[in-house]
């Protein structure tokens, strides 16, 4: 305030006080970041404390109460909160901020209230793939926890997939149709981010590709009419045991069955009528996968029968030839 008198020395004549002019209070600095991101144990961490109000440029950033999580530091001339988390143990971390302005008088300082959450590190969960065949539909979601859901950007980090596989970079999920167990078992090693861009350790995988189950039997052998009959069917690939001996198309004889648990067909047959008889049969193997199609053919011969017309009449003494025929059979 001025103060200006219009008297003189003595007080005689009147005075008057005129107001020339005044300065407003200044306002305190205050802390305008309402929270702070969370952060991941082994992830690069940056988040900025901001001011309005006071004398700028503000300075002495200092942590008055609580504590920052384990590996990050309040930058005191910038706000800066930086850092690796080190450990998540005890999150989320409460701690209390203080900034003063230039004009650094007690008026002018601020104090405010945080809190910061710390998540584990980001990490590939999934510790076994399962195997798969060549020429089988396959598919196996991978997995991660830690760092800042939700999970994208799927790569394989090194070594390769099996021919005809995929990695779905958004889903995380390895899908496709083996082509070939060539070089099996396959090894790769996969890494996934988070939502903020953290990247996890590139974590191994294996996948074993078998062949294809398939029929090993090239030909049967023929069957008679009345005859007992049995053959039996191998199976190689894919993932033993074997079982669902299935015919998929055509017929067997009649009077023959497939035993879809061991692969032997057995029985008399009853008729040789239609032969040869083909028919496709596919085998399933421990997995569920089932065998391409693989074609067959028995043939079945009518019963043997020896025939003869009639036989000439022989005489004592006499040298004596008949001929019998045999016709059916093999």
């Amino acid at each position: 305030l001025a103060v200006v008198s219009t008297g003189d020395q003595s007080g005689a004549g009147q005075g008057a006080f005129i107001l020339l002019g005044a300065t407003s209070a200044v306002q305190p600095p205050v802390i305008t970041a309402a929270s702070l991101p969370s952060g991941a144990v082994g992830t690069s961490y940056s988040a900025q404390l901001t001011a309005i109000e006071g004398t700028p440029p503000y300075v002495n950033w200092t942590v008055s109460g609580g504590a920052l999580p384990p590996g990050l530091t309040l930058i005191a001339s910038t706000g800066a909160i930086l850092g690796t988390p080190t450990s998540s143990a005890g999150s989320p971390f409460s701690f209390q901020v203080t900034v003063e302005d230039s004009a650094a008088h007690p008026s002018t300082s601020a104090a405010r209230t945080f809190t910061i959450a710390i998540t584990q590190p980001l990490v590939v969960t999934s510790a076994t793939l399962p195997a798969g065949e060549a020429g089988v539909p396959y598919s196996s979601p991978l997995g991660a926890s830690g760092g800042r859901p939700p999970y994208s950007i799927w790569t394989v980090y090194s070594g390769a997939l099996p021919a005809g596989l995929s990695l779905n970079s958004d889903t995380g999920v390895i899908g496709g149709t083996p082509t070939s167990a060539s070089g099996s078992p396959f090894a790769f090693s996969v890494t996934v981010s988070d939502s903020v861009g953290a990247i996890s350790a590139a974590q191994s995988f294996s996948i074993a590709v078998a062949a294809r189950v398939s029929l090993t039997a090239a030909s049967l052998p023929g069957g008679e009419v009345n005859a007992f009959y049995s053959a039996s069917f191998a199976a190689t690939g894919g993932y033993p045991p074997y079982s669902k001996f299935a015919v998929s198309t055509g017929t067997l004889p009649a009077g023959l069955t497939l035993n879809a648990g061991t692969g032997v067909i057995g029985g008399t047959p009853a008729n040789a009528s239609g032969s040869p008889f083909g028919f496709s049969l596919t085998v399933s193997d421990s997995s569920g996968a089932v065998s391409a199609a693989q074609a067959f053919s028995i043939s079945i011969a009518p019963p043997v029968v020896v025939s003869a017309a009639s036989l000439g009449t022989g005489l004592v003494g006499a040298s004596y030839s008949a001929t019998l025929a045999v016709s059916g059979g093999i």
